[in-house]
């Protein structure tokens, strides 16, 4: 039995030369769900089949995550190119203006996103936006840095190494804030975080993000909604509340949380996603 027999709901769409697995599934107002590092069409696809009853829920791989081959002649790995990717993927699909949920490496993707085409989004949930360059403050921006720096050597080691297995465990451990974090996950957020580690070289050697300054995210014409995981590790909580404090919101610090809150309680999260699209759309939202 194949994965499309399993799985009816899961769908392949051409991009120029590109194709692109999505999941699909509900009708009415379009959600757009983007996962982060170290997942795939997959990580997304509880959440779309939870809130199929209000919504038409899309979720898709970005280029060069998932298990496919992807061709060597592709963008460079980065923000930049799966911006556009997200461009042309929402134009592909022509569903009109969609409300998109981005998640950690996506979040910054979604605000270029934003900035290049914001006629294509209503609004945007990002939970955890991870690049820190909106940041102004020096102290901030140092105890960012000092943060995550520990965490990214022994990756860097590994992937040098070419133990991409170990380095994925360490991303995971790094992002959590705790040791040992990875081998207490499900058995299917593990297996989707392995198959996606052979993506880890181009992850670490991926180009500069686009400088969205403080001015610049102050000017996009979408609106944005940050959330934070109150007992996220100190680099993601940084940015996500600079962020907060430059956009209008409003805004959410998830008491208890980590980084992995979407993963972990998929329930609670689709909560704050449906009480979110009540806010933003409510005339579309059929639980409104």
């Amino acid at each position: 039995m194949t994965d499309q027999d399993e799985r009816p709901h899961l769908k392949s769409l051409s991009v120029g030369q590109q194709r692109f697995d999505y999941f699909d599934v509900g009708s009415g107002m379009p959600v757009v769900f983007l996962h982060g590092a170290l997942g795939d069409v997959r990580t997304f696809e509880p959440h779309c089949r939870m809130l199929a009853a209000q919504c038409r829920a899309i979720t898709y791989t970005q280029r060069y995550f998932g298990t496919a081959d992807w061709p060597e002649d592709g963008p460079p790995f980065g923000i930049e190119a799966h911006a556009r990717d997200l461009i042309a993927f929402i134009e592909a699909i022509d569903p009109g203006p969609v409300l998109l949920v981005a998640w950690s490496y996506a979040g910054h993707a979604a605000l270029r996103a934003g900035q290049l085409r914001p006629e294509l989004f209503r609004a945007m949930l990002i939970y955890e936006t991870g690049f820190q360059t909106f940041m102004t403050d020096e102290r901030e921006i140092a105890a960012f840095k000092a943060d995550l720096e520990p965490m990214f050597g022994p990756i860097f080691g590994a992937v040098k190494e070419g133990r991409l297995e170990d380095a994925a465990r360490l991303l995971i451990d790094g992002s959590a804030g705790e040791d040992g974090y990875f081998d207490r996950q499900s058995e299917a957020s593990r297996r989707i975080e392995l198959e996606n580690a052979p993506m880890m070289p181009r992850l670490l050697a991926q180009t500069p993000p686009p400088k969205i300054s403080a001015e610049d995210l102050r000017a996009l014409q979408v609106g944005i909604t940050i959330a934070c995981g109150e007992r996220s590790r100190p680099a993601y909580k940084l940015v996500s509340e600079a962020a907060m404090r430059i956009l209008p919101g409003p805004h959410h610090m998830i008491p208890g949380a980590n980084h992995f809150w979407p993963d972990e309680n998929p329930e609670a999260f689709c909560v704050l996603v449906r009480d979110w699209l009540e806010a933003v759309a409510p005339s579309d939202n059929p639980a409104a």
